[in-house]
């Protein structure tokens, strides 16, 4: 007896969840501006916080040096990886824009990615633990809050969790 695969399989309808989740995930970033739930940011042109950080690779493509007292500079301490790749696509950004709020708000999107990795991670780990009620499992971890919050924030919290998850 042959398997029929159906279009409403299993497989399928998560997979349109988890499409509709990251869809869900941008709107959400369009909703919100990138400073919103941040707050150790820093600020435009700004020497602190994440921001600052991202900043300071951008500008001069370099990681920060610590000649200064990293203690009163937020966020520096942190692993650079996240920094770099939101320097990269802020130079990206500016391609299409002059808008340096634009291109900080585009970050979004990057953070929004990770989350949308840490979705294929998910999925996999579901279909590897063998759980009964995966569909269930799978609509609460894609659209569990932290993980629209997770999307909107440019800090490294993101890349963080997808490395964890990972």
């Amino acid at each position: 007896m042959k398997h029929e695969r159906t279009f409403f399989s299993e497989k399928n309808i998560m997979i349109a969840i988890g499409l509709a989740a990251f869809c869900f995930y941008l709107l959400f970033n369009y909703v919100f501006p990138f400073d919103y739930f941040n707050h150790d940011l820093g600020g435009l042109n700004a020497n602190h916080g994440h921001m600052g950080y991202m900043w300071h690779i951008w500008q001069n493509w370099s990681l920060p040096v610590f000649s200064i007292d990293p203690a009163t500079q937020e966020s520096y301490y942190n692993p650079p990886l996240h920094y770099i790749l939101g320097a990269i696509w802020i130079r990206s950004a500016l391609f299409f824009t002059d808008s340096l709020r634009i291109g900080f708000e585009s970050l979004q999107i990057l953070t929004s990615i990770y989350m949308g990795l840490v979705l294929v991670f998910f999925y996999k780990i579901l279909f590897l633990l063998k759980i009964k009620h995966k569909i269930l499992c799978w609509l609460y971890l894609c659209f569990n809050p932290m993980m629209f919050v997770m999307s909107s924030i440019i800090n490294n919290d993101g890349l963080s969790f997808l490395i964890t998850v990972i």
